[in-house]
């Protein structure tokens, strides 16, 4: 955790995970060790139409356990992670239908890996979400470790990607994060990174060696989410604190295998108010922004879908001088390295 510069609090975990309950290969007590050890200060459990996890959910040392579950329809097609909900919904609602029933019962729905595709892999189809004439989603899984580490994988370089699987995320599609602009241009929709861990064993010549364990997988994207005050202890005041803060967009996220994003800050002034990720600031002429990151990069400023500035660098202070949705964007040797949700000008 560390505060940026206007004091927001920031808190560093991992979204989209899989146990024993469904079809990951490891306890509960696995994951909150491997988490533990990765320093990270939340996790979110998601296994598939499942929420037996929550009997571990809550705080394990300083760690916060969050437990929703992921979803799919009755042809286990369009995958949502859903949180905050009393018990599984079923399997016969629509993908259509899923988002607005999530909102309706006060939950929280993210799509999840919404462009997957698999070229090498016969015996694991893709799991794409079609169903984008639903309006009452959250937020979007962006950039999801195992569905990308699969995409690329071949006969050919299989040997390698199983060794180093870390090495292998070049960072979210450019189509994907175009079409997360446009609707940011209409409502605010979250942008988050998964890691999709289920720890499956796979066969490589003689040797079973598991595929991303558990601990590489949480040091290596990560969603960081920023908070007004300083996280609660209390499990329940958590999990709401984290809820309404990936509702309002109040995210960036990361791939820690190109560096260490602790300290990243952003903020952005204007016609006397001030903000930061997920933020609205009302401005006349112009307003400034201001953001930092720990070591040099290269940062590309996009508004409303299209780049507006690039440079390099580990600080910027730049004008911005016309309304629209704003997003930062970090790369280190051509890699996505961090990636921020919008911030809003808006007209005075």
């Amino acid at each position: 955790m560390w505060r940026m510069d206007g004091g927001e609090h920031v808190v560093s975990g991992c979204l989209h995970m899989h146990t024993q309950y469904s079809d990951g290969s490891g306890t509960l007590s696995d994951l909150v060790k491997a988490a533990v050890e990765a320093n990270l200060d939340y996790i979110v459990i998601t296994d598939h139409m499942d929420l037996r996890a929550r009997e571990g959910q809550g705080l394990h040392g300083d760690l916060q356990v969050v437990v929703g579950y992921e979803h799919h329809d009755a042809h286990s097609q369009n995958h949502y992670l859903v949180l905050d909900t009393e018990s599984v919904l079923s399997d016969d609602l629509s993908a259509e239908a899923l988002p607005g029933e999530v909102r309706r019962l006060g939950g929280v729905g993210i799509i999840a890996h919404p462009e997957e595709r698999r070229r090498h892999m016969d015996n694991l189809p893709p799991y794409p979400w079609t169903a984008w004439a639903a309006t009452e989603f959250d937020g979007i899984e962006l950039w999801n470790q195992m569905s990308e580490w699969t995409e690329h994988l071949t006969r050919f370089n299989r040997f390698w990607r199983v060794w180093s699987p870390r090495k292998a995320l070049r960072g979210p599609s450019e189509r994907l994060l175009y079409l997360w602009d446009v609707l940011n241009t209409r409502r605010p929709i979250a942008g988050v990174a998964g890691v999709d861990a289920h720890a499956h064993p796979y066969r490589l010549g003689p040797l079973t060696i598991p595929i991303f364990p558990y601990k590489v997988h949480f040091r290596t994207l990560q969603t960081h989410v920023v908070l007004d005050d300083a996280p609660p202890a209390d499990p329940a005041r958590f999990r709401w604190a984290l809820f309404e803060a990936i509702r309002s967009c109040r995210v960036f996220f990361s791939s820690e295998r190109w560096g260490a994003t602790t300290g990243f800050s952003l903020s952005v002034e204007g016609n006397g108010a001030r903000g930061s990720i997920g933020g609205e600031v009302p401005f006349a002429r112009s307003a400034t922004l201001r953001a930092r990151w720990p070591s040099s990069a290269t940062w590309e400023l996009v508004c409303n879908g299209f780049p507006l500035r690039r440079g390099e660098g580990v600080r910027l202070e730049l004008p911005l001088e016309r309304a629209g949705a704003y997003r930062l964007a970090l790369y280190r040797g051509g890699r996505g390295w961090l990636f921020t949700n919008h911030f809003r000008l808006v007209d005075a």
